[in-house]
């Protein structure tokens, strides 16, 4: 009988929670394709499964992948984020099988974009340090991290909310609109002198990356801008035939939602 070691189990928890957290389900069919129903089977079931039970997923990878104290809250094709309460903890996927020279080239390389990117969006960014360290994965050695203070978030998702939903949990969060509404402007009006300028954008693809905290702040969760080849990269939603296309009507939507949520009063 072949027995599945903890670090393969590890993994595809992994893979499982990345997909139910930053894909939908249009979104998980289309990275598909046209692969033949009884390809990858027992995952299909898992992540159908973890869709309907999402918290119970998320204990077992904690229970199985993480230090004690750590909890898993997101994830995608580049990192691992977790908590311990106090901080968002990315960890670079890519780097857990990097050599050290290749961990701290990725880390110079993480600085050099934060920066360039800070110039125009830096009201929207999250104060952070990156550093080559132990993760608290079990059994990890060395990854690349990028630690932030944790958000606390009033509206998860402005790119996955419609304005009806947008302007009610600003409501019950007690958030003027037009705060909100001219903070978007600002947004837009950079992110674009951004991409005229240095050639990159904002990241605003990933589901959950462009929030609202607690305080009315507008968050940009992912720091690292975007470049012109990882936009011209084939897009996984429905609709769109690369990154690029997806980001330029997202950039469309929150100049709609801007102008909605400025003319509310």
């Amino acid at each position: 009988m072949r027995v599945i070691g903890p670090h393969k189990i590890e993994r595809v928890l992994d893979s499982v929670a990345t997909e139910v957290t930053s894909c939908t389900p249009e979104m998980s069919r289309k990275a598909r394709g046209e692969e033949p129903l009884f390809k990858n089977g027992i995952r299909r079931s898992l992540v159908s499964a973890a869709r309907r039970y999402p918290e119970q997923l998320h204990r077992l990878y904690d229970k199985v992948a993480l230090e004690e104290g750590y909890h898993r809250i997101a994830g995608g094709n580049q990192n691992i984020v977790v908590t311990n309460g106090r901080h968002a903890i990315k960890i670079d996927r890519k780097s857990l099988d990097m050599s050290m020279e290749e961990r701290s080239e990725n880390a110079k390389a993480k600085d050099e974009l934060f920066e360039r990117g800070y110039l125009y969006m830096s009201r929207f960014l999250i104060d952070q340090v990156v550093e080559v360290q132990a993760p608290p994965l079990k059994g990890a050695r060395q990854a690349v991290i990028t630690k932030q203070p944790l958000v606390n978030i009033a509206v998860h998702d402005l790119a996955e909310s419609t304005p009806e939903t947008v302007s009610h949990r600003l409501q019950q969060s007690g958030i003027p609109s037009e705060l909100v509404g001219a903070q978007l402007e600002i947004f837009c009006t950079q992110s674009k002198a951004l991409e005229r300028n240095e050639g990159l954008l904002p990241d605003i693809g990933g589901l959950g990356n462009l929030v609202v905290s607690r305080e009315g702040q507008l968050v940009l969760i992912d720091s690292y801008m975007t470049t012109p080849d990882h936009r011209e990269r084939p897009s996984i939603r429905p609709g769109f035939n690369t990154i690029a296309e997806e980001h330029d009507s997202i950039l469309r939507q929150m100049q709609d939602l801007c102008q909605d949520l400025l003319c509310e009063n």
